[in-house]
């Protein structure tokens, strides 16, 4: 037997009275769309209907799949939520024979409707509202800390499955639900693709399953409530906060964590390098955010805010030598639920270079400098025996003391270390010019990524809203042939009806006429027959009516299919156009870092060596002709 499509779900929605049987949903109505037809909000598991009874609301959830052991699995949910009565959750029904679809019963899952806004709408209304987020992300980490005291994890945090309402948060859809009954079980789906590690399987279900993606919504809010720019620039879409799963299959080349990486927040510096290390770890080793995050927080100095290792290495500092690579730290906590292993790419080892010192002799800078004092000493003199005019003096002293700084600075600059200084400082600074200009580079590419996503997203948007706007115009075309169908049946009903009057009209008259014109009653086979002839040619005209109207209702759907694959080929073509492209691209970047990883290299080392020249200075060479070094 194959399971109902939503189609068949929206047909039987429509008459609630022959197709529920629980008695509220029989007396309810479905919330209808523009066309008249039920409003489902469809996921991949189950297309939920909003059905109202009364004063009351219900979610009417029909399974698109079908799993043995689903009446069992939601008994065991229910039975469990009503001994721990957490306020996050909701109460609901499973209703074995629930709805009736082609003359077969199947079930469904009555729940209390719940009025609530999203976390987009929320974000939305506050994002000019830190404190109000902040206080969101707080409650949130109440929330996961109350499922995991009593071993419940949710299996698909995301923001269509979590409402708040009343200013707290309410859980829905309970499909992939874990209570402590299901351990050695697997789950029946694996959750939202930007919320869940991308490393789950259906084989992970335990009470580990909320960790990542509570950590991803917590990361979300704390970040929105610091930088609101965050917001506009990553979040406001339709399936996802901020984090998206690209962004977890590529965090080296990821934009946001880029950008994070910047935010002046010690939560986000701390807890960022946690959740990139949690994407090499196993889902079982991820710990629970309310575990690990404390409710003080603080703003972070400018000053103090770490770079990447990618920025950090494209301005190394010239005149210190690294000796010692940077070491990837490991934290762990006391009872073992957190161990964080920061993988940050280690800066470059190079060895050290012992400090050059001036090779050449000073003597003659020494006997330049022993006559310039001679020459003052015999000048002062002359000025005390007023053989010489003070200003005279003054002038010949500034004379004499420059000529010998020019002569000093010359011969500084014949040294053969200060032309080799020279030579590895200009190296450096074309090194490194050229590391940030191929770093602007990757950094660009980077941007075109997000914006040839956002642009193939955009296009695949506008062929589904296509394919729907199809889907609509042959649902209205089949609706007006069976119209007329319809209309053609009933004047053929209405002449049939009246050949049957007519004949009962003329047999009623022979037969009255029976006594005296029996002659005339050899007229009625001749009558009857007439009539079965143009009852047969009604029927003939309505079996014709109605194999045109299949003819009109197939060709209308070949047209559907014929629609349907083009824009499939279509939506084919433009994920492989955008697919090459991204390919390249991602290429470009890591043939770039691959290049900037060498030249870093080189760059350290060319720095190391320029600090083996920092003896190599005008005021050292004065020391060393003066006799202090």
């Amino acid at each position: 037997m194959s399971w109902p499509t939503p189609q068949d779900y929206n047909e039987a929605l429509q008459n609630p009275r022959l197709n529920f049987e629980d008695a509220e949903l029989q007396a309810g109505t479905p919330e209808l769309t523009a066309l008249g037809l039920p409003r489902p909000i469809t996921g991949g598991f189950a297309s939920v209907y909003s059905v109202r009874s009364g004063s009351r609301r219900w979610a009417v959830r029909c399974f698109l799949r079908d799993f043995p052991d689903h009446q069992e699995r939601y008994s065991e949910i229910a039975r469990h939520l009503a001994a721990v009565r957490l306020p996050y959750t909701v109460d609901f029904q499973f209703l074995e024979k629930g709805i009736r679809v082609r003359g077969s019963w199947y079930p469904v899952l009555k729940m209390e409707w719940i009025e609530g806004s999203t976390f987009q709408d929320t974000i939305e209304a506050n994002i000019q509202n830190p404190i109000a987020l902040a206080n969101l992300a707080d409650r949130w980490l109440k929330m996961l800390a109350a499922l995991k005291k009593n071993g419940i994890a949710h299996g698909d945090l995301q923001h269509g499955n979590v409402l708040i309402a009343g200013g707290d948060f309410r859980l829905i859809d309970y499909d992939g639900m874990f209570m402590p009954p299901f351990a050695g079980k697997p789950s029946h789906e694996i959750g939202h693709r930007n919320y869940q590690h991308p490393g789950r399987t259906e084989s992970d279900f335990g009470p580990h399953l909320d960790n990542f993606s509570g950590w991803v919504v917590y990361l979300s809010l704390i970040a929105c409530s610091v930088d609101p720019s965050l917001w506009g620039r990553f979040g406001r879409g339709e399936e996802h906060l901020l984090f998206r799963k690209e962004d977890f299959e590529a965090p080296r080349y990821s934009r946001l964590f880029r950008s994070l990486l910047h935010v002046k927040d010690d939560r986000i510096q701390k807890y960022l390098p946690l959740l990139q290390s949690y994407l090499g770890m196993r889902l079982s080793s991820i710990a629970c955010p309310a575990d690990v995050v404390g409710t003080t927080s603080r703003k972070r100095d400018t000053r103090h805010v770490p770079l990447p290792s990618w920025s950090r290495e494209s301005q190394l500092d010239l005149f210190i030598s690294k000796k010692k690579p940077d070491v990837p730290a490991t934290a762990f906590e006391s009872d073992g639920a957190l161990a964080v292993a920061v993988a940050e790419e280690p800066c470059p080892v190079v060895d050290t270079v012992d400090a050059v010192q001036f090779s050449q002799p000073v003597a003659r800078e020494r006997v330049l400098l022993a006559s310039y004092a001679v020459f003052m000493v015999g000048l002062i003199g002359f000025v005390a025996h007023g053989t010489v005019a003070g200003l005279d003096a003054v002038f010949l002293v500034v004379a004499g003391l420059s000529c010998a700084v020019v002569s000093l600075t010359c011969s500084y600059l014949t040294l053969d270390e200060v032309h080799r200084k020279f030579v590895v400082w200009s190296a450096v600074e074309f090194h490194r010019n050229r590391c940030d200009v191929v770093q602007f580079g990757v950094d660009c590419i980077g941007d075109w990524i997000s914006r040839n996503q956002l642009k193939e997203s955009q296009k695949m948007r506008r062929l589904s809203a296509r394919d729907v706007e199809y889907g609509l115009q042959e649902k209205d075309r089949i609706a007006v042939v069976k119209r007329t169908l319809a209309s053609w049946i009933d004047e053929l009903d209405a002449r049939r009806k009246e050949l049957d009057r007519a004949e009962k009209d003329e047999v009623s008259q022979l037969s009255c006429a029976r006594g005296e014109h029996r002659l005339l009653l050899r007229d009625l086979p001749g009558i009857r027959a007439r009539y079965d002839l143009e009852r047969s040619a009604i029927h003939r005209s309505e079996i014709f009516s109605r194999n045109q109207t299949r003819n009109k209702i197939l060709k209308i759907r070949r047209i559907r299919e014929r629609q349907h694959q083009r824009l499939e080929g279509n939506r084919a073509a433009i994920h492989r156009r955008f697919e090459k492209r991204r390919e390249r691209l991602h290429r470009i970047i890591s043939n770039g870092t691959d290049w900037l990883r060498a030249k870093r290299l080189v760059l350290a080392r060319d720095s190391v060596e320029m600090e083996s020249y920092r003896d190599i200075r005008f005021a050292k060479y004065l020391q060393r002709i003066l006799g202090k070094i």
